[in-house]
């Protein structure tokens, strides 16, 4: 359920993009739509290529959309997680980075492990 509620605040987020000078604009080349699109979809695969999708459009955004892409980041990290965390042990952080890993298909390390295991902390504190 919250996995829903994160998917649609990511969509408000694009939305407020579009608003703000087009998506196709704002980001230019509508990444912000196709991550939408895949946020609308069920499974951690379709969230992780949507959050891959929208990090890559925050970097070359008009500065006046910047932040709701930087909020849409956010949210699209936490449906990432919420999502990889549903079939993991509560807690178990090695099966969710399992999750994760496989969501990406490939190893998750660096700055997004960091704001993966971020994410998967602060959700962890407010589920519990």
């Amino acid at each position: 359920m919250r996995a829903v509620i994160r998917a649609g605040v990511v969509v408000q987020c694009c939305e407020v993009c579009a608003l703000a000078g087009g998506a196709e604009v704002a980001t230019r080349n509508g990444t912000l739509g196709e991550a939408r699109l895949l946020l609308e979809q069920p499974g951690a695969n379709h969230a992780a290529v949507a959050l891959l999708t929208i990090m890559e459009a925050a970097k070359s955004c008009d500065p006046e959309a910047v932040e709701a892409v930087k909020v849409a980041e956010r949210a699209a990290r936490d449906v990432v997680v919420l999502r990889c965390r549903s079939p993991a042990e509560p807690g178990n952080r090695r099966a969710f980075l399992e999750a994760a890993e496989e969501a990406f298909g490939r190893p998750v390390d660096g700055d997004l492990r960091a704001k993966l295991l971020l994410a998967y902390h602060k959700i962890a504190r407010i589920t519990s």
